[in-house]
């Protein structure tokens, strides 16, 4: 009895050390956390405030136009989740972004909250800036200077639910994780030391390969206990995390591989006009080069954006009834000289005039856009595009087809990931990405897309809507 006692008494005392401990880490933990996302969440904000600086400048030199100025700043409010606000020396909102309800441009801020700015210095905040926003913001705000003079200020202003959200999520990780040690931690003294000390050796060292990098780590699972389960669950997380990785990889090669290109061709063209390689009479030529690489450059990253919001549902589908045959004919339209060029027929095979669906309509134009834009892309000179409409159980069906080059069929399961490209002469300059959207696009409605394709006879996609 005495030996029991001692057990419970050295367990429970051990116990409440190691959660005094976890508790104290905890808080430590947590306070780093808050600092590191906040001070660097405030670096991103100033540092794109300045950027924002530029661009002002750029465009009151007419440099850029007001539409690209409007772009520039979307682009930023999209890559940061912040509204941005220029206001002028008076302390009038003149220009800014964020949600259409919650606009304050014309507004005049107050002499407290501008005057610090409109001195020279930077002004870093946390709250709801004078009563403005429903929620908490981190608030950065930077004089505009224009030829050395101070002409207004750029305010940003980001959500601090978001940071905390992020902080949170990394915070209760580590609470569980902590939680779940606390648990094997205490096995050890409650079960016999011999028959626990050999697999939490082997787990140990798993751990260490696993924090080294190495990701091809299987623990013994022969044990019908907990051990056994906890071995199950272990070799489950590092087949999930070498997956990861090899995902990882994967995208870091592709992007750095569809950036790189365009970047070379650039930086070589510039350095033979610069270093008078290339002659005056073929400037314009290769000046011309550099701009369609650059245009490639900025499309294979809003495409990486919209593809990366949409599969995160950062981007809310936007849901209502509308012709999917009108959207039809109208990407026909915005594609016409595309199909001239190529010398493509087009052919609708459309059951009916008019055909209802329910869905998102911005998103579905760049579904069909994105498969006929394929479709004539891969099609035969003088080729052609069949598209075709009906509905069936409920449900509306697309049919985009053509008759070009077709797809392996051992390429199939894998023209929906992101910069998969078969070897069916995809050597265009596509960002690989487009067929990855419609995926992500469809997926999001809830709805299913199918493809068919035959080398030498052409490709099929249909998808499906629901009907309205």
């Amino acid at each position: 009895m005495r030996r029991g006692r001692l057990f419970y008494q050295l367990l429970s005392t051990y116990m409440v050390i190691l959660l005094l401990t976890i508790t104290i880490l905890a808080a430590m933990f947590y306070q780093l956390l808050q600092n590191y996302f906040y001070n660097q969440t405030e670096t991103m904000l100033l540092d794109r405030a300045r950027e924002i600086n530029i661009i002002l400048n750029d465009y009151s030199k007419h440099i850029i136009d007001s539409e690209t100025l409007t772009y520039e700043l979307q682009t930023i409010d999209r890559s940061t989740n912040a509204r941005i606000w220029v206001v002028d020396s008076r302390g009038v909102i003149f220009t800014e972004t964020g949600p259409i309800g919650e606009r304050f441009g014309g507004i005049r801020l107050t002499e407290d909250e501008i005057k610090n700015v409109l001195k020279g210095q930077t002004v870093v905040k946390k709250g709801y800036f004078g009563g403005r926003f429903p929620t908490p913001m981190l608030t950065v705000g930077i004089p505009i200077t224009t030829e050395e003079k101070i002409t207004g200020a750029i305010f940003m202003h980001a959500p601090i639910y978001e940071i905390n959200r992020t902080m949170m999520g990394a915070f209760h990780l580590a609470i569980i994780s902590a939680i779940i040690s606390v648990f094997i931690a205490g096995l050890p003294i409650y079960y016999a030391s011999s028959r626990m000390s050999v697999p939490l050796v082997e787990m140990s060292k798993a751990v260490s390969r696993i924090s080294s990098g190495d990701f091809d780590v299987e623990l013994n699972e022969n044990r019908d206990d907990e051990i056994g389960e906890l071995a199950h669950a272990f070799n489950l997380m590092a087949r999930d995390l070498r997956n990861l990785e090899e995902m990882r990889r994967s995208f870091v090669a592709n992007v750095s591989h569809e950036l790189r290109s365009p970047l070379t061709s650039i930086r070589g063209y510039i350095t033979g006009i610069l270093d008078g390689t290339i002659e005056e009479k073929d400037r314009e030529k290769y000046l011309n080069i550099v701009l369609q690489e650059s245009k490639r450059l900025t499309t294979l990253i809003n495409d990486l954006l919209d593809l990366t919001q949409i599969q995160s549902g950062q981007i809310p589908l936007n849901l209502s009834e509308f012709d999917i045959n009108e959207v039809v004919r109208i990407t026909v339209i915005k594609l016409e000289y595309r199909l001239n060029e190529k010398n493509v027929d087009f052919v609708p095979e459309f059951e009916n005039d008019s055909l209802k669906v329910c869905a998102d309509r911005n998103r579905i134009e760049q579904v069909v856009y994105n498969l006929m834009d394929n479709a004539i892309k891969y099609s035969k000179e003088g080729g052609t595009v069949w598209i075709k409409t009906f509905k069936r159980d409920g449900k509306a069906y697309v049919s985009v087809k053509d008759n070009g080059v077709g797809i392996k069929e051992e390429d199939l399961p894998y023209i929906f990931e992101r910069f998969y490209k078969g070897d069916k002469a995809r050597t265009d300059t596509s960002s690989g990405l487009g067929l990855s959207i419609v995926k992500s696009i469809i997926d999001q409605h809830g709805e299913t897309i199918e493809v068919r394709s035959k080398v030498g006879e052409g490709t099929e996609f249909v998808f499906t809507l629901k009907a309205a």
